[in-house]
């Protein structure tokens, strides 16, 4: 597998782990590990502009970090720069370590003391709220 920058149909730039044999092929799926979206700000400094690029991970909410996709999303696939790969490297490193720390701490507590400091923490939040004018629209918690 080699570290690849896509550019999605969609207007998504992501770097992932692609094995090219199935970029080069009539494939219909191409199976991508530890895929992890880009983007970019710019901003003002001085009389220039700078640009920084951004990375989070693509799909925040999936238990895995291979994921397969239609070939035909894709508008391009090429090597990235050196740099940019240990960038993506330390930031898949990082976010390992949090992954880790979460999952020893919630695994450490009982679930009942997750669910109170749930409880408290929205608790916490709507006193505050007390204060604001209320437009009338009832609320749920889920």
């Amino acid at each position: 597998m080699q570290c690849k920058f896509l550019k999605l149909t969609n207007g998504e730039d992501i770097i992932a782990m692609v094995n090219d044999e199935h970029l080069s092929t009539t494939a219909s799926y191409v199976q991508i590990q530890d895929p992890v979206m880009i983007n970019s700000a710019r901003f003002p400094r001085g009389n220039m502009i700078i640009e920084t690029y951004l990375m989070q991970p693509w799909i925040k909410l999936s238990k895995s970090n291979i994921m397969v996709i239609p070939t035909t999303t894709i508008v391009a696939a090429v090597d990235i720069t050196d740099s940019a790969i240990e960038q993506y490297n330390e930031f898949l490193a990082l976010q390992n370590s949090e992954k880790e720390v979460k999952r020893t701490t919630f695994d450490s507590m009982p679930s009942e003391d997750i669910f109170n400091q749930l409880m408290e923490a929205v608790a916490n939040r709507d006193e505050g709220e007390d204060e604001e004018e209320d437009d009338g629209a009832s609320r749920t918690y889920h």
